[in-house]
């Protein structure tokens, strides 16, 4: 029997929730270009990490990789600064071209460092939509984001700075989930079945009756 209960995983919930540390799809600042979500566990551990790639016009690399997260066996920094170095990923970054400051105001890009290789710009297909009024990094970033999510993506080995005395078993991942836009966490049924799934240990019980809505085209209207 696992030493935590439901709600336990859903007042944790229901934490990150009110303290905005997890997808804030409806953030005015950035966009949430995909959001994952890795659920971890053993009879005395549970975690989840919510891994988020994000259009951030204001970050010197357009694309920021934020993680948060959660659990009775997740250690961050006290420091509130420390924290967020140690929840950011910069796995990617845009690089201006030189001499083009004000082409840089609209996104002009030269090229994209993933994990240290670059790649022209040219070489990703651009399907900018006008209705929805981003600028050209915008739909740069959504471009480099559906060709290499999961490089972008921290890795397990990189999550593991979380977790002091060892990683639980990965127990589910989703890539996609029906996210609401109103009411607690906690009577999200996506959350309940994913907190009775975790302490029963077995995934058979995750099994949501609404569809998921975490794609970046449903969140446009903020």
């Amino acid at each position: 029997m696992a030493a935590y209960s439901e709600d336990d995983i859903l007042s944790a919930l229901d934490d990150a929730q009110g303290s905005i540390t997890w997808p804030d799809f409806e953030h005015l600042d950035y966009d949430v270009l995909y959001a994952r979500l890795s659920a971890y566990r053993d009879e005395e551990r549970w975690a989840i990490v919510f891994s988020m790639i994000q259009w951030d016009p204001s970050s010197n690399t357009v694309i920021v990789v934020m993680t948060e997260p959660l659990g009775n066996c997740i250690s961050l920094p006290d420091d509130e600064d420390e924290a967020y170095n140690a929840r950011r990923f910069d796995t990617v970054e845009f690089e201006f071209a030189p001499g083009n400051e004000d082409m840089a105001e609209v996104g002009y890009v030269s090229e994209v460092a993933l994990r240290g290789k670059k790649i022209a710009s040219s070489e990703f297909e651009i399907k900018a939509d006008p209705e929805i009024g981003r600028d050209g990094t915008f739909w740069l970033a959504v471009a480099v984001t559906e060709k290499y999510r999961q490089e972008i993506l921290p890795t397990e080995k990189e999550l593991a700075r979380f977790f002091s005395n060892g990683m639980p078993p990965i127990f589910l991942e989703l890539s996609e989930w029906h996210h609401s836009k109103w009411g607690l966490a906690s009577e999200w049924e996506v959350f309940q079945l994913l907190a009775r799934a975790m302490v029963k240990g077995d995934a058979r019980l995750y099994q949501p009756s609404e569809d998921p809505n975490t794609d970046w085209r449903n969140w446009m209207d903020k």
